[in-house]
């Protein structure tokens, strides 16, 4: 897409900029050293398994870019927000068995010469 062409450094997981192309993960699943870009979001889905707390979290260095979470419903529409200046951002909601939500990782800024920022990511479903 035309927004990562202004990205330096894209990951393996790309193109997974919208939940049509959003990565399938499961609880306990961990991915190091993604990156992402403004206007080149990372979208990731998890199904529910059986009723319980879902934990999505991601750290980076805020002083790299800001980076935020967001947990979407399967329709779209918006569940929660993870937005700080913090290194980390992390989203806990109760999920009923086969619900689907999506992660959305967006870059914010940047606060240097490179545009995006790495970060890692991790799933939990208890």
């Amino acid at each position: 897409d035309d927004s990562a062409d202004n990205c330096a450094n894209e990951d393996d997981r790309e193109d997974n900029d919208d939940a049509s192309q959003a990565i399938a993960v499961a609880s306990g699943d961990s991915y190091d050293d993604l990156w992402v870009c403004p206007g080149d979001y990372d979208y990731f889905s998890f199904t529910a398994p059986a009723d319980g707390e879902f934990t999505v979290a991601i750290t980076f260095v805020n002083d790299e870019g800001d980076i935020d979470l967001h947990l979407e419903a399967d329709d779209g529409s918006n569940i929660a927000n993870s937005a700080s200046f913090n290194d980390s951002e992390s989203i806990t909601r109760f999920l009923n068995s086969g619900t689907t939500v999506y992660v959305q990782v967006e870059a914010e800024f940047q606060d240097d010469a490179v545009p995006g920022n790495a970060y890692d990511i991790t799933f939990d479903h208890q």
